[in-house]
């Protein structure tokens, strides 16, 4: 038996944007005090990212999905570095994320 419906209106871009935003500030957050690094991400690539990950049937978990899929690869060939510099932009460009 249910006892309520919850009907979720479908995400915005602006929405999904401010996911990626606060999903990056997270991640830097934790990559500055495990490894001394920490994340920046420009405008124009948040909404890249958030026009990527934009799907009218999924929520905030795909979007959340989606970068970590974006993001896991290229955060452990930074990590692996032994000159490693304090602070990355995230890129998007081609369907790939590039921390410089």
């Amino acid at each position: 038996r249910i006892g309520k419906v919850c009907i979720f209106n479908e995400l915005s871009q602006e929405a999904i944007a401010q996911i990626i935003r606060q999903s990056i500030k997270e991640l830097s957050t934790s990559l500055k005090q495990q490894h001394g690094v920490s994340l920046r991400i420009h405008k124009a690539t948040l909404a890249k990212l958030a026009k990527k990950a934009y799907n009218t049937d999924s929520g905030a978990r795909f979007v959340n999905q989606q970068l970590t899929q974006l993001l896991d690869e290229e955060l452990l060939r930074v990590l692996r570095l032994t000159r490693k510099k304090s602070s990355y932009t995230v890129q998007y460009d081609k369907q790939t994320v590039k921390l410089k």
